[in-house]
């Protein structure tokens, strides 16, 4: 859950030296692998803490998925207004919002607590994804913007990869402990990432 948004929050600060997509002069991968999908293995949680069955889990798990529609179509408004450096932080602060959110989570949580974090992490994920494609292709020569997806795209996939390998780890240990654990890396990873998108991202009008 970590993944994404710790292996990648350093890599914003510094330019790359190499030639070619990922050596464009001025291009510091704003965005390139710093976000993880936030998704604490959500459905896992809710079977083996509450005992929930497939289907309630999915029903469980609307709040996530519905906001996700509501956060993208935002996003691209706000960033076709603002730039992405607005969106990327706004978004990035309220999934960490919701990531911190599910530290109450135990076995002993109601339900009705989990949705607010849920919703949050969907929203936040969901408003920051397409600002950071943006900022990326920006980035990139316009000859080159969608190799520079591509990049980022795949460098979101082993974020994501990594962050479900890293949650196994924790809750190996036990699963209310290891959550939080997670959590924890998570949101402070993912503020980590609102402080330097904050930092290096320009605002609307100035190049990158």
């Amino acid at each position: 859950m970590a993944g994404a948004a710790l292996a990648g929050a350093d890599a914003a600060a510094r330019p790359v030296p190499r030639t070619g997509l990922l050596g464009v002069r001025g291009h510091r991968r704003p965005a390139q692998r710093r976000v993880l999908r936030p998704a604490v293995p959500r459905p896992a949680v809710l079977q083996r803490l509450h005992h929930y069955s497939a289907l309630r889990t999915g029903f469980a798990l609307l709040p996530a998925v519905g906001v996700v529609a509501v956060g993208s179509a935002l996003a691209g408004r706000l960033t076709a207004r603002t730039g992405p450096r607005l969106p990327m932080v706004v978004g990035l602060v309220v999934g960490a919002a919701g990531l911190f959110g599910w530290l109450p989570a135990g076995p002993a949580t109601p339900y009705a607590v989990l949705v607010a974090p849920m919703a949050a992490a969907g929203f936040g994920t969901a408003l920051t994804m397409p600002a950071s494609t943006a900022a990326v292709m920006e980035a990139a020569p316009g000859a080159r913007s969608g190799a520079a997806a591509a990049v980022f795209n795949a460098g979101r996939q082993i974020g994501s990869t990594l962050g479900v390998a890293l949650f196994g780890t924790l809750v190996a240990g036990g699963l209310v402990p290891g959550l939080h654990a997670a959590v924890v890396l998570g949101g402070t990873g993912f503020l980590l990432a609102a402080a330097l998108a904050a930092r290096y991202i320009p605002r609307a009008g100035k190049p990158i």
